[in-house]
Order: structure tokens, then sequence, then C-alpha cells
């Protein structure tokens, strides 16, 4: 069972966004030049220490779910 302790009212208990929305331009431009999701998820794992998987990296790129205010 997990607890969490909330600081706000405001803030969601649980894992925030894999993905910060600075990086989200990155993101596009590396995906015109190519990459597949799999691709994307490695190098935002290896340049960012961002733990993704390539599905939270498609929904961000297309801008669906969380990633669709940003």
């Amino acid at each position: 069972r997990k607890y969490c302790l909330r600081i706000s009212e405001k803030r969601r208990c649980g894992r925030p966004s894999a993905i910060p929305s600075r990086l989200i331009p990155a993101l596009l431009q590396h995906r015109q030049q190519g990459l597949s999701w799999e691709e994307l998820a490695r190098w935002l794992r290896n340049t960012y220490a961002v733990d993704c998987s390539r599905w939270a990296v498609r929904r961000a790129v297309l801008g669906l779910g969380v990633y669709e205010r940003l």
C-alpha cells in the first residue's frame, strides 16, 4: 500500500510527469531527425537521467495526456 504526504492541496500524490517541459523542444527536434521512441527514451536516460518509457516519450511528442497542457 502506498502512502504519501501532501505538502499542499494543489500538489497530487504519486509520480510526477517524467519528462520536464524544458526538454520537450529538444525532444521534438530529435524526433524530426528520425529517432524512434525507444532511441528518444534512451537519449533522455543517458543525457538527462530522466527515466521514462518509450510510451511516455510518444505522449510528450504527440502532446497527449498530461503533456497536452505544455
